[in-house]
């Protein structure tokens, strides 16, 4: 393990994506957003998104491509990400959204035929800091994660959402799979040989396992509930397809490449309650909820996001560690694109 401070890895990282021939300022934000989620803790979306964009540009997208706005009316706008930078076109959905909810209390952004953007709570961070409520879908078309309830073969993506809600301090961020977990998890579970710790997986005969190498011999991840309850995730998951199908985005289709789909809906708080009554009851909610008999092996109540918010001011003031794989990784490309490496 070696440490980095934040600025480091950002200069690196965009020096990284500007050697593809991606426009600075663009390099600069797509960079930022990977160095903060990895700082979060999120290791399986956060630097890795790096490794997939220097597998993309400039063979399956041009490092010029820019999102363009298809249609706006009213609080919605659809966006095309013109099979580009999801980054991108996340950063413009966030600010029309924004600017949009202001006004009319509550907007959408669609967007459409993009690239994986990796982690979506982090997207949320400024959204809910700013005094708004968001929600974040993810689809991918091509994936073949889960199994509609009943089946075998996976038809779906593991489908995220995230969730993000101000409080009197750090924002809350709820960021999960529609499935059990994602498949960022099951690739680390594969690469560490490690079980999962109940049977989230099904195997090519249809029967539980803990065992993630079923996903690499025809199996699939059970959606968010188990073998007993994923009819609970399969309508989460079901819903993130049609939102894609309602954006002019393809639904999950083997047959056409991949891409992939988000749907943005940011809420004024303002518009409603009010932003006063809102901090005061949210105060006294978490106060209500903390205050609890504490489980065998927990030493706390948590917020979604907790950890990752401390994750993050730790990395800020002592350095983020990368380990030994992640700086390979890093320095890999570095040594492809003609960068200097991270010593």
């Amino acid at each position: 393990m070696k440490s980095f401070s934040i600025d480091e890895l950002n200069k690196f990282t965009t020096s990284l994506l500007v050697s593809k021939k991606i426009p600075q300022v663009n390099a600069e934000y797509i960079a930022e957003m990977a160095v903060r989620t990895e700082a979060m803790g999120i290791l399986t979306h956060g630097l890795a998104v790096l490794g997939y964009l220097d597998n993309q540009v400039p063979d399956v997208f041009d490092p010029g491509t820019e999102p363009e706005i298809i249609k706006e009316k009213g609080a919605s706008v659809l966006i095309d990400g013109k099979n580009g930078f999801s980054q991108l076109a996340m950063k413009l959905a966030i600010e029309m959204a924004m600017d949009k909810a202001g006004t009319m209390g509550i907007a959408m952004a669609a967007i459409r035929n993009t690239s994986w953007l990796g982690a979506l709570g982090p997207y949320l961070e400024s959204i809910a800091r700013a005094g708004f409520m968001a929600q974040l879908w993810g689809q991918s078309s091509q994936c073949a994660d889960c199994a509609p309830i009943g089946g075998i073969t996976g038809k779906f993506s593991t489908n995220p959402v995230a969730l993000a809600f101000p409080t009197s301090g750090d924002p809350v961020i709820a960021d999960i799979s529609t499935a059990t977990v994602s498949m960022g998890a099951v690739n680390r579970m594969v690469r560490y040989d490690e079980k999962a710790r109940a049977r989230i997986f099904m195997d090519k005969n249809g029967l539980p396992t803990d065992d993630p190498n079923a996903m690499l011999d025809d199996g699939s991840i059970f959606f968010l509930g188990g073998p007993e309850y994923a009819h609970k995730g399969y309508g989460f998951s079901l819903w993130a397809e049609a939102l894609t199908a309602m954006s002019g985005g393809s639904a999950n289709n083997p047959d056409l490449p991949q891409s992939q789909n988000l749907n943005l809906t940011i809420i004024d708080i303002e518009a409603f309650g009010g932003m006063n009554y809102f901090d005061s009851e949210i105060v006294r909610f978490i106060t209500h909820i903390k205050d609890t008999r504490l489980r065998p092996g927990f030493d706390a109540i948590r917020l979604p996001g907790e950890r990752a918010f401390k994750s993050l001011k730790d990395s800020l003031q002592h350095g983020l560690s990368l380990s030994d794989a992640k700086l390979e990784m890093l320095n890999r490309m570095a040594r492809k694109n003609g960068v200097s490496e991270l010593k």
